[in-house]
């Protein structure tokens, strides 16, 4: 029997926390917010002014089987991401799905690498609801969307992780001296790895790397500018810089004469088309890059639509797929049609007409746009007036490929402690979700809170540090629950 507790399976961090003298309580909210300054917890608005991301006081913990599972999981995930681009090359059915414009699909055709040998590399957040404490933590784990490009978090993470570990974790020792806790992955290392294996496997040495991104327009996360910092630390030649003052010298790909070897983009196909249109002339040396694979994430990237799931959730596609990766759909990934008038299975498998069933039983689904992002323009069935539901799923079919119809999955809630305005120690229960970075290199998870129902930092939501947990109790738990458990 553990001379303490589980720390993880149990609610009992949080009261851990709880036991801290009030005035040790503010005192860590302080140095959060000091720290979080330093180090660039900072989000830009569109007026170019930044505002700090609300950073949660205590943390979240995993134990080494649930980050066993969850690295399994998205590795699987990500195989079955990988075989979209083929099949949107391959079959008309799934190109329907995604609704490209006619510029992108040119460039889709033009530049996607035709050998499937060749490398084709992306960074992936698998956006999900889940939750580690109880005995039912694998079912209640299900999918929300796919990022592709212009993963958010890569600074935040690893940040986060590292503030609370020095902070709230350090503060806990004298009262749990046996707590043992670690930072999961660190996902701004995976990048750099995965950056440079993409261009040893292009038979490339060096590593120069430009960070992709529309540098006119404020407003978003700033991951970018603090990765480069980092870089540049380790000796790296790494810059920020917008795809129009790319050039081609001497057949290099340059910014500001430093020459590039690979790119990693948080701009859309969608965006490089626009500004080629704002600036009257094409892109050249983005074109370039895509033409000589040196982007992450290359084109395959691009299939991040919310349609994507619907390929993962309904039986016509199923034959696409390995047993394993059916298995996760079912399990994991929430059933999703791309709204049209059409037939489909609804989710126990029944044939319907969709949009009827989606005015019928509105209460379950959610609407989503398919390609929008930061939370924006979402609808819960369950939270929207009938008249309301119903004009957003007319202006859907008006606008094909415009949305998604979603299984509607309760945002998880979780007690935080959180100062109050007058400074006072109170507890709230947030709503919690996660998004998993996966790589062969190893696995972040970025967590995010907020009281909204939509979590999104975008939305003035915070983040939470999710720390994996090892003390002996995890340890022996960990050896039972693999005894009984295949995946």
């Amino acid at each position: 029997m553990s001379p303490w507790p589980d720390y993880s399976l149990s609610n009992s961090i949080h009261q851990l926390f709880m036991k801290l003298d009030k005035h040790e309580i503010q005192k860590l909210f302080r140095e959060i917010q000091k720290e979080s300054r330093k180090k660039g917890m900072v989000y830009e608005e569109e007026n170019g002014s930044t505002r700090l991301i609300p950073l949660l006081m205590r943390p979240r913990l995993i134990t080494p089987l649930q980050r066993t599972f969850f690295l399994k999981t998205c590795y699987h995930m990500n195989q079955a991401y990988q075989k979209l681009s083929w099949l949107y090359l391959k079959n008309p059915k799934v190109k329907k799905l995604f609704p490209f414009q006619k510029k992108e699909e040119e460039w889709f055709l033009q530049y996607f690498p035709q050998n499937r040998e060749a490398p084709r590399t992306a960074i992936t957040r698998w956006d999900a609801n889940a939750n580690f404490s109880g005995q039912d933590w694998r079912a209640a784990f299900h999918f929300l969307e796919v990022n592709g490009v212009g993963v958010g978090g890569l600074h935040y993470t690893p940040t986060a992780e590292r503030i609370i570990l020095e902070t709230v974790i350090h503060s806990l020792r004298p009262l749990a001296p046996n707590l043992q806790v670690r930072p999961n992955d660190d996902i701004r290392s995976i990048l750099l790895w995965e950056l440079q294996a993409h261009l040893k496997m292009l038979g490339k040495r060096r590593c120069n790397i430009g960070l992709i991104l529309d540098d006119r327009t404020k407003g978003g996360p700033l991951d970018f500018f603090y990765l480069a910092q980092l870089f540049q630390s380790q000796g790296i030649e790494a810059v920020v810089a917008d795809p129009r003052d790319l050039k081609i010298k001497k057949g290099e790909i340059v910014y500001k004469d430093l020459p590039l070897d690979i790119l990693y983009r948080d701009s859309t196909l969608e965006e490089f088309i626009e500004m080629e249109k704002e600036e009257g002339k094409p892109l050249k040396a983005i074109r370039k890059a895509f033409q000589e694979n040196v982007v992450v994430s290359g084109l395959s990237g691009e299939l991040d639509h919310k349609s994507a799931f619907e390929i993962f959730s309904n039986p016509e596609f199923e034959h696409h797929f390995n047993l394993e990766e059916r298995k996760i759909f079912k399990k994991h990934v929430l059933w999703t049609r791309l709204v049209r008038e059409t037939k489909t299975t609804d989710p126990d498998g029944k044939r319907v007409d969709l949009i009827s069933h989606a005015i019928h039983h509105r209460n379950e689904w959610v609407l989503k746009p398919n390609r929008g992002y930061g939370g924006m323009g979402i609808l819960m069935g369950d939270e929207t007036p009938k008249i309301t539901w119903e004009k957003a799923l007319e202006k859907a079919i008006r606008d094909p490929g415009s949305y998604v119809l979603q299984k509607r999955c309760a945002t998880r809630k979780k007690k935080f402690p959180i100062l109050d305005e007058k400074g006072r120690v109170t507890e709230k229960n947030l709503n919690v979700v996660c998004g998993f970075i996966y790589s062969p290199y190893g696995l972040g998870i970025l967590g995010r809170a907020s009281q909204r129902e939509i979590v999104n930092v975008a939305q003035q939501g915070g983040m939470t540090a999710i720390l994996i947990s090892e003390n002996e109790f995890d340890i022996k738990q960990t050896k039972k629950l693999s005894s009984r458990t295949r995946h």
